[in-house]
Parts: structure tokens; C-alpha cells; sequence
């Protein structure tokens, strides 16, 4: 019987803490536009430091965020997301996720709310607690790289993953807070556990970060790809009434330059939809960006739709076949990628 009464207990307590979560989050969800001119405001972004992995801490409450992915070589792929709510770091929620999946189809997914006091975070350096166990870090390895090392377990499922960055990473302002990419582009090794089971994994990871975010965008595209010398992160950024906020391509050239592309020269052409939880979805596109010595020409084919939703927010996880060509310079590489990408929209 005392169990029992434990068990209603813990329901009733994460009831509460979900519906405080949720009324935190909507606070954020502002559908105004950014109203400005596309061609004059650009994603003009910087390098990313060891130290932009590192909690914000801001007076006022604010959205947050550490996202990782990665596709494996043994046909599973893998999301793992620290979301927080808060401010002064004390007030607020965390949210952790791990969606784990298999030949592009969710296998397994966990999820765990957390209040901010009882997560242990530093403004000064990239680790996060949780129960006095680190489960994120960022580092620097001997040869300046910079790393993330992931140690998160929920339930049945748990990943011990380790990011180490190929590319040179950048941040920048979007209008609607900071946003950019620590990692865009990684190698990853590890292991996963899925019912007791270890999986020793590796592959190629992405990892990017969010904060000091007040206003949501109405809806975004965003998604990536890459060649053997080239990575490419795009978002489309919506706002009420179908205004586009703010559209960057950034393309990571080698291990140490990247350009950001201006609007003018990228076009996003949806050739094929289908109907999937009340919202026309793109399943078939084209890419193309001319921009000087930047030529892009590829077509997206998604594979597979992953529905998410959480309060009034809905999130389609796609994972989709690129293929196609980049030119950087006049050297001309073939793009045949799998990608983890998401459309989200406000209803």
C-alpha cells in the first residue's frame, strides 16, 4: 500500500512539475515577426569558444539549449537534447531527451523533467550535473579540438558518446537570441544501452546550441549535410503570417574556415508533400545556393517522420537522403548523406 501511495505521489508531483514547465514555455512563445529586410539583416556569425558550451545565466527567464545527433554505422542514429527553462539559474526546468533510433524509425525515447536547483550548472566552464553525476562536458583535446562528452541515462536507456569536433565552430545573433553550432560537424564514439544491451557505436555527430532565447520563431526548416571536405547547416525561419524571419546557410569549409551565405543567393524549392498530423510536410526538395565560389545543387528525399509534440509545440523529425553536388573554389564533390533534420511550427 505505501508503494502504492508512492507511486501516486511521484505522478501527482511530475503532473505539477510539467504543467509549471509548460506555462514557463509558453511564456516564451511569441508569434510576432522580426520584421526587418532579409537582405539587410544577415546571419553574420563568429568563432565558437570552449566557453559558449557553458550555462547562461539570465535575469529574466529565458530558453535554452544543448543539441546533439548523430548517425551511426550500424543503421541506428541517435538525438540527445538538454532543453531548460529558467533564470538566475535557479529558477526554471531542465528537460532531458534521448530518442534512439533504428534504420530511420524511432526504436526507443526517454524523457526526464528536472527543476534547475536540482541540476549542478557553471557559468564557467561547459559540465553539467545531474544527481552529482556529470552527464555533459565540453573540453579541449590535446590537439585543440573541441569535444563534448555526453553520459546520460534515463530509464532503460543510456549513451555514453563522445563528440570531438572535425570543424571550426561559430555563433551568431538571429534576431531572436544567440544561436549556432559549437560542433557542426563530429566524429563520435561510444556506446549506447538499450535494455540492458551495450551497443558500441561510432559515426559522424553534429552538435549545436541555443541561449539567451526570449521569442521563439512561428515555425523553422533546419537541417544539414555534408561532403568529405564541406558541412552545410541551414534553417528557414518563419514568423506570423508566413514572413520569413531569417534564412542562413552556413558552409564549413576544411577544419577552419566557414562562410555564412546571403539570402538572396538560396533558394528552397518543396516539390512533393504528404499529409502527416494536420500539416503538409515536404518530403521532396531542392537546395540550391550560388554565391561567388559556392555552388550547391542538392535534392532532399525524406526517408522517414518521427512526430513530436510538446505543449502546443509540433516537431516533424525527419531523416532524409541528400544528394547532389557542392563547388567551393572549382573542386566539385558528390553529397550522398543521411541527415537528421526537423520542421517545427507553432499550430
Amino acid at each position: 500500500m505505501i508503494t502504492i501511495y508512492y507511486y501516486i505521489y511521484m505522478i501527482h508531483k511530475t503532473i505539477r512539475s510539467l504543467i509549471i514547465f509548460f506555462f514557463l514555455l509558453i511564456q516564451l512563445t511569441g508569434f510576432s515577426s522580426l520584421a526587418v529586410d532579409n537582405d539587410s539583416f544577415w546571419y553574420n556569425p563568429t568563432d565558437c569558444k570552449l566557453e559558449d558550451n557553458a550555462y547562461n545565466v539570465s535575469r529574466y527567464y529565458s530558453l535554452q539549449w544543448w543539441y546533439l545527433d548523430t548517425n551511426f554505422d550500424n543503421n541506428y542514429s541517435a538525438h540527445i537534447g538538454f532543453l531548460t527553462v529558467g533564470a538566475r539559474a535557479t529558477h526554471g526546468f531542465f528537460l532531458f531527451q534521448i530518442n534512439i533510433y533504428k534504420d530511420g524509425q524511432i526504436f526507443s525515447e526517454r524523457i526526464r523533467l528536472v527543476p534547475v536547483r536540482f541540476v549542478e550548472v557553471s557559468i564557467n566552464e561547459p559540465v553539467i550535473k545531474l544527481s552529482g553525476k556529470e552527464v555533459f562536458r565540453s573540453y579541449l583535446d590535446d590537439q585543440f579540438r573541441l569535444c563534448t562528452a555526453v553520459l546520460l541515462e534515463i530509464k532503460d536507456i543510456k549513451v555514453n558518446l563522445l563528440f570531438t569536433g572535425l570543424t571550426q565552430g561559430w555563433k551568431g545573433y538571429t534576431g531572436r537570441g544567440m544561436w549556432g553550432c559549437p560542433i557542426p560537424k563530429a566524429e563520435v564514439t561510444g556506446i549506447i544501452t538499450l535494455n540492458g544491451k551495450q551497443i558500441p557505436v561510432q559515426g559522424i555527430g553534429y552538435q549545436e546550441r541555443g541561449w539567451d532565447v526570449q521569442r521563439l520563431h512561428r515555425s523553422w526548416y533546419w537541417g544539414k549535410f555534408q561532403s568529405k571536405n564541406t558541412n552545410v547547416v541551414f534553417s528557414q525561419n518563419m514568423g506570423a503570417l508566413g514572413n520569413e524571419d531569417l534564412f542562413f546557410v552556413m558552409v564549413n569549409i576544411g577544419e577552419n574556415n566557414y562562410t555564412s551565405i546571403q539570402r538572396k543567393n538560396i533558394e528552397f524549392i518543396h516539390i512533393k508533400y504528404v499529409a502527416n498530423h494536420g500539416r503538409l510536410i515536404p518530403v521532396e526538395s531542392g537546395f540550391i545556393v550560388h554565391e561567388k565560389s559556392c555552388d550547391i545543387q542538392v535534392r532532399f528525399v525524406v526517408q522517414s517522420i518521427d512526430f513530436k509534440t510538446l505543449v502546443f509545440m509540433n516537431y516533424w523529425r525527419l531523416h532524409v537522403h541528400v544528394t547532389g553536388t557542392i563547388s567551393v573554389d572549382g573542386m566539385t564533390e558528390e553529397i550522398d548523406d543521411i541527415q537528421i533534420m526537423e520542421i517545427f511550427h507553432f499550430p
